[in-house]
């Protein structure tokens, strides 16, 4: 599933509205869709969005197409990572560690220290270049949830920009106890309809197979235009 006005025009298409729980201490964002994401997320004063949604409505696809979209209009800043919060255990690791060993992880040239110096993933991470899009709050143990959203809020505090996912439910009982994420807009991804899952499905059944290959090389292109747009600091 991809988004109009980023890449085909034959998607299934995604929508928000504002999160009817009281989960935000934001205005109510304004209701769009996929392919509006981009927008919707730069025009955020603060630039930072909480997506929430029960399972299967498109939360890590949303995640994944305002990443790839941010780094299609990037021209200098901070680069969007999009990163699964189930690799972070809160309770023995620090956030910002996790980042850094996450960027070196996924990005093994950061430790070729002849082009980019000693420590770059640090550095990164230190001086703010990495805008976090951290997929899946939900998929950390609910005993270990809202201390993990009251760290997250103290290390990104509220004019850092950041994406967060979450189911809806998982959402709510984490600021219950951690309190909402500070200068973050709430948006709620609605149920698909299933007559447009039908359509879609119709439509791409005769393509899908003449097209995967290009789609593949199109998400390989993507993934070394992202490492390529990290610029890497030197101490």
């Amino acid at each position: 599933m991809r988004s109009r006005g980023l890449t085909d025009p034959d998607v299934l298409d995604l929508h928000w509205t504002a999160a009817e729980l009281d989960v935000s201490a934001e205005p109510d964002a304004p209701p769009g869709r996929s392919d509006a994401v981009v927008g919707a997320f730069e025009r955020q004063i603060n630039r930072r969005m909480v997506i929430i949604g029960e399972a299967g409505t498109g939360k890590t696809t949303v995640a994944m197409l305002l990443t790839c979209g941010l780094l299609d209009r990037y021209n200098g800043g901070m680069v969007p990572v999009l990163l699964p919060l189930s690799t972070w255990n809160p309770a023995v690791e620090d956030i910002r560690t996790w980042l850094t060993r996450r960027l070196y992880e996924d990005h093994p040239a950061l430790h070729n220290t002849e082009l980019y110096g000693s420590y770059a993933g640090d550095l990164l991470v230190e001086q703010h270049r990495v805008l976090p899009v951290l997929d899946g709050l939900d998929d950390i143990p609910a005993h270990q949830r809202a201390d993990a959203l009251a760290r997250i809020a103290k290390a990104f505090p509220a004019k850092r920009p950041l994406v967060l996912t979450c189911r809806t439910t998982e959402f709510e009982q984490a600021v219950d106890h951690a309190g909402p994420l500070p200068g973050a807009d709430v948006v709620e991804l609605a149920p698909l309809d299933l007559d447009e899952v039908a359509a879609y499905l119709r439509a791409s059944a005769d393509s899908v197979g003449a097209r995967g290959g290009s789609r593949c090389s199109s998400s390989c292109a993507r993934n070394r235009t992202a490492g390529s747009r990290m610029r890497c600091p030197r101490r």
